[in-house]
């Protein structure tokens, strides 16, 4: 080949040279001019990394399916959305997490709803189904109700009631243990007892001839509930014992 300036070689592209093209080197140790493959001296640039390979050290590419380790990536965009702001730690929070979308959702649905964390801490102890426990109340209760309440006392006439006495229907539910604001008494189930309890117990029948009792009512939201039982034409002084029987009902309007 004749001399030539090496401007007027013919050019290679990176398209056009090949791996084992040779290059012309001065080799300054070695005071003598050497030969280099093009695919020696690629290594020498890239510290004999592969661009987009899999081992470790090799040069990321933005599309190769590649392994990162040990990457600090700030404010990192996934699939084109908004910029990812969640912290390593917060992201740590996630491990061990097996939930789907469907359970998420839940919760979203849940907080959407206007459930607060102090509210969902009320089911905190809850060991079995609530609404297993609300129908078994609901058959308890009304049970309750129906089923024949019984109020006894004992008493001395003086004072103010020498010769009666009255039971009002607060005391009678309070001796109960139940709330006179969502409890009354039926009035049409009340039967009444009464006993002088001076030496020894000894019932006395009720009646025009002797001590009777009587019964008061009252209205409240169109619901008639019992009011008052008074015992009267009794012994000044004596002890009397006194046993009612009766069934419960709601209170309405309330």
């Amino acid at each position: 080949m004749a001399d030539k300036k090496i401007t007027e070689l013919n050019l290679l592209t990176y398209a056009t040279a090949a791996a084992g093209d040779l290059l012309i080197v001065e080799d300054i140790d070695g005071a003598e001019t050497k030969a280099i493959t093009a695919e020696n001296l690629a290594k020498y640039a890239l510290g004999n990394r592969t661009i987009g390979g899999t081992t470790a050290g090799d040069i990321v590419t933005i599309d190769g399916t590649q392994t990162l380790t040990n990457k600090a990536i700030t404010r990192p965009s996934v699939n084109g959305g908004a910029a990812l702001t969640a912290t390593s730690d917060e992201l740590n929070k996630l491990d061990g997490v097996t939930a789907v979308t469907a359970d998420f959702n839940a919760i979203a649905g849940i907080a959407a709803a206007g459930v607060t964390p102090t509210e969902l801490g009320y089911v905190n102890g809850v060991t079995s189904a609530i609404q297993t426990q609300l129908t078994n109340l609901g058959t308890a209760i009304p049970a309750a109700i129906t089923r024949t309440w019984t109020y006894g006392n004992g008493f001395t006439t003086g004072g103010a009631e020498t010769t009666h006495k009255i039971a009002w229907d607060a005391d009678i539910l309070a001796y109960l243990s139940l709330s006179p604001a969502g409890y009354k008494i039926d009035p049409t189930s009340v039967t009444a007892q009464l006993w002088t309890t001076t030496g020894g117990y000894t019932n006395i029948c009720l009646g025009s001839t002797g001590p009777n009792v009587a019964f008061t009512t009252k209205t409240t939201n169109g619901q008639t509930y019992l009011n008052t039982v008074t015992f009267s034409g009794l012994s000044v002084g004596t002890a009397y014992a006194v046993a009612l029987t009766f069934r419960i009902m709601e209170t309405s309007g309330v």
